[in-house]
């Protein structure tokens, strides 16, 4: 292929190169005539011998040391020369410097993001429920005014609600008898003690219930009385739903802090005493 020659010659930059130090030669004393240095001998004694000058040096030579080298002209070749713009110059140095671990150049000036803080979120708290304290729950009537009047000696606030639950209880009976009229007889017998009997089926015949008792000291005395009246008395162990009454703690303390009530009702010996819903236990049987 035909060989392209640029319209201007491509001349390498100006390189200066600092001169060369001038080379001394050593000194060789040239051999006297008729004179032959013997071993041993003082060749400084002969005064005949004189050095050769340093200014006898060919002045060409120092002065083809000490000429300045010319760099030789770069000849043309067919690949044509690429100009970088100062951008594409300005990329590779920054990706040079990248690749190396070093931090890039920033021009002009320098803008910095700072996030917004994140906006605090408060918990909102739940809605307290309100408490009320059981302080205990009552089948005889004597216990349930004993205990009130000490609850409002204190300044409680006390109300009663009336349930019924199962509960394990005492039956006192007699029989069983299979003959009706002897039936009607016991039955005749119990009512002149001072009981209300009821007749219930068991077994084979019917027994004549004389009640039922939630204390055993109360069985014990019924059991002892019947014997004295010539009956030999039976005891069931049962559980019934039987009426109960709740003593219920309400007021200013209760809304204040009702785990603190609590434990003042259990230290004062009502040891079944719990925290309930308000909602749960007032209802239209409270009174």
């Amino acid at each position: 292929s035909p060989i392209r020659i640029p319209k201007e010659p491509i001349v390498s930059p100006r390189v200066d190169v600092a001169p060369l130090p001038p080379v001394i030669e050593p000194i060789v004393s040239a051999p006297v005539d008729g004179i032959v240095a013997d071993e041993g001998r003082d060749v400084s004694s002969v005064s005949d011998v004189s050095a050769p000058e340093v200014s006898s040096l060919d002045s060409s030579d120092s002065a083809a040391k000490s000429k300045t080298v010319e760099p030789a002209a770069v000849p043309p070749t067919s690949v044509a020369p690429t100009l970088v713009s100062p951008v594409q110059s300005v990329e590779s140095v920054q990706s040079d410097s990248l690749s190396e671990g070093n931090p890039a150049p920033v021009s002009g000036a320098i803008s910095l993001v700072v996030p917004s803080p994140s906006p605090i979120v408060v918990p909102t708290p739940s809605p307290t429920v309100p408490m009320l304290v059981e302080a205990g729950s009552y089948v005889l009537r004597s216990d349930l005014k004993k205990s009130q009047a000490q609850l409002e000696d204190l300044g409680f606030v006390v109300k009663t609600r009336v349930v019924k639950r199962l509960t394990p209880m005492y039956r006192v009976f007699l029989g069983p008898y299979s003959d009706r009229k002897k039936l009607h007889l016991i039955m005749a017998a119990v009512r002149k003690l001072g009981d209300q009997p009821f007749l219930h089926e068991q077994g084979s015949g019917q027994v004549v219930v004389i009640g039922s008792f939630y204390l055993e000291s109360s069985v014990i005395a019924w059991e002892n009385m019947y014997r004295d009246a010539g009956f030999e008395p039976q005891v069931q162990k049962v559980d019934l739903m039987m009426p109960h009454t709740l003593l219920l703690l309400d007021g200013s303390q209760m809304k204040h802090n009702p785990q603190a009530v609590l434990a003042r009702i259990q230290a004062l010996g009502f040891s079944e005493a719990h925290l309930v819903k308000r909602e749960s236990c007032l209802h239209d049987k409270s009174e």
